[in-house]
């Protein structure tokens, strides 16, 4: 498998950076901009994936140990 080449992922993040003023602001957050000075928004998707991935391998732990006993 060949390396990603640094300087094509980091001119990617350049553009999408730029362009994150270009693009609306859901309601909710035009909603909670109203109310607080700052927000901070963050991305659990990979968080919530991550979870569930473990979450498998407990059940699947927990049924190996009920085998054994």
């Amino acid at each position: 498998m060949r390396a990603k080449d640094p300087f094509k992922t980091s001119s990617k993040l350049q553009l999408n950076w730029q362009q994150r003023t270009q693009r609306p602001l859901p309601d909710s957050i035009k909603f909670a901009l109203g109310s607080f000075e700052q927000i901070w928004i963050a991305d659990g998707s990979t968080l919530e994936a991550l979870f569930r991935k473990l979450k498998g391998m407990h059940n699947k732990h927990q049924i190996t140990e009920g085998r054994n006993e």
